[in-house]
């Protein structure tokens, strides 16, 4: 599994750090934000507002219409 950070900014400036955090550092996280109570956020089709599975392999490549490996402000805006 590969596990970045990446920040982005309103002006469009992207960081992106591989291999931040380990796996068992982002379990860690998980672990911790659920102690807290924090949990999966529920995923809307952007095209029909209906829930979702959360968002997996399968999910990203659906919305990645272009195929570039990035899902960009275009490929989930419901704007016309």
């Amino acid at each position: 599994m590969l596990i970045f950070l990446a920040v982005y900014l309103l002006s469009f400036i992207f960081l992106e750090i591989p291999d931040f955090l380990t796996e068992e550092e982002c379990q860690k996280i998980i672990n911790l934000a659920s102690r807290e109570g924090l949990d999966t956020s529920e995923v809307q089709d952007p095209e029909t507002g209906i829930n979702i599975e959360p968002t997996n392999e399968k999910t990203f490549h659906s919305w990645d219409y272009n195929s570039d490996g990035v899902i960009d402000k275009a490929e989930v805006s419901t704007e016309d």
